[in-house]
């Protein structure tokens, strides 16, 4: 609706109440005259809130339209929840928002209004405890889950008013993809207000749209995760090695903070894999992984290299400190793999460990050839050892003018020719 033609329509309405009252005072004798005007006044006056109404969906339609736009557009989830804030907030008066994510089983965003006390976790854990159960109650299923079928949307109320002094309500809502739900949004309330078939339809026009935009987060995260995570282990591949090695080398050489990198080897892997089988070497692999995971810091990466070769990179963390860390990776290995020690032989790690206060060059290329040559060292010198490069060890390979391209391990006859430095 233009602003021209409301101008106009309020104009008319304006004439014709003037008309109908003017028509009541004169009062010209007729009875079925003198009706006319009251009808004719409420007539106007309905049609003036039917207007009204008409005009505050309409800006809620042109709202939804923008909002629908930019969710899509940017894939913002900052934005899209201060939206849904802050528009909730003009015609209710909500204690807590919260959005939650089925397919992660997380919650995505939760929010509060300016003065309200804050839920302890506790709180927060009973309350989606109580929406979970009554979604599961209304769908008959045993708990909120991913990609469960609805034949149509209902919004569900969870009265609180239990809690000592509140008088809470929430009024959760699945959040679908097509008939599947990918989560629920939960909208929190001093009490359930008049407004609560606005509350309904608002929830009813904004639960489709997020859970789009969800089911696209979520496929979005599944393909990150393939491209960058090795599907075996669940460690970062190869192609993630190639960029965090750089950012992080890059770090070093803009602050000088030490790292180190690690490189770890499965000791007889192929006897492994000919003697039990594949489903035994990827056993072994998915137990150094896990037992990497479990012994990593926050700051830390692991890498699976490539076929029984990991690697791990220890940022402000010279070789001895490796050394230790690693100490725990080998003893853990023997001790914890379990199923692939028969046949004769046990199961271990060989580690080659270098850092970048041994480098003589600033060269990516050089730390990855001093920890591969003290793999290699620690390999032939009976395995299931830790080995650090020695600080010599780097003086030879730079006398060698070794230049390998990035990321290419060297060759046997290279790290032989350097071999006897260590």
């Amino acid at each position: 609706m233009g602003p021209e033609t409301g101008v106009g329509q309020t104009g008319d309405i304006a004439l014709i109440r003037s008309v109908a009252e003017r028509l009541a005072k004169s009062r010209v004798g007729d009875d079925g005259l003198a009706d006319i005007p009251p009808l004719l006044i409420r007539i106007i006056e309905q049609a003036e809130a039917d207007r009204s109404r008409l005009f505050r969906a309409n800006e809620e339609l042109e709202r939804l339209l923008r909002f629908n736009e930019s969710l899509h557009a940017n894939g913002d989830a900052d934005a899209m929840f201060r939206w849904l804030c802050r528009e909730i907030e003009r015609f209710v008066h909500v204690l807590g928002i919260e959005m939650v994510s089925l397919p992660g089983k997380s919650v995505v965003r939760i929010g509060f209004a300016p003065g309200t006390k804050v839920p302890t976790d506790e709180e927060r854990r009973v309350a989606s405890r109580k929406c979970s159960e009554a979604l599961a109650s209304r769908y008959r299923i045993r708990a909120p889950a991913y990609g469960f079928k609805v034949k149509r949307f209902e919004c569900i109320t969870v009265s609180d008013s239990d809690r000592p002094g509140t008088a809470r309500e929430t009024v959760e809502t699945p959040l679908l993809n097509a008939d599947q739900v990918v989560g629920y949004l939960a909208v929190e309330v001093q009490s359930l207000p008049k407004e609560r078939l606005f509350i309904d339809r608002w929830l009813a026009s904004v639960a489709g749209q997020i859970g789009l935009f969800l089911h696209k987060n979520a496929d979005r995260e599944r393909i990150r995760s393939l491209a960058h995570h090795d599907a075996l282990t669940g460690l970062f591949n190869f192609r993630s090695f190639q960029e965090i090695f750089d950012r992080e080398f890059e770090r070093f050489c803009r602050h000088g903070r030490n790292m180190s990198l690690m490189m770890i080897d499965l000791d007889n892997f192929k006897r492994i894999n000919d003697t039990f089988g594949h489903q035994a070497g990827d056993h072994a692999l998915r137990e150094v992984a896990r037992i990497l995971k479990a012994n990593l810091r926050k700051t830390d990466y692991a890498f699976r290299y490539g076929g029984d070769e990991f690697v791990v990179l220890m940022g402000e963390t010279d070789a001895e400190k490796a050394a230790v860390f690693a100490q725990r990776i080998r003893v853990a290995v023997k001790q914890e793999v379990r199923g692939i020690t028969e046949g004769g032989f046990s199961f271990s790690t060989s580690i080659g460990i270098a850092d970048c206060s041994r480098l003589t060059l600033v060269d990516r290329g050089e730390l990855l050839l001093l920890a591969d040559a003290a793999l290699y060292v620690a390999k032939n010198g009976g395995r299931d050892r830790i080995q650090v490069a020695p600080e010599h060890l780097a003086r030879t390979v730079g006398n060698a003018r070794f230049s390998a391209p990035r990321f290419r391990r060297p060759a046997l006859a290279e790290v032989r020719r350097i071999q006897g430095a260590v």
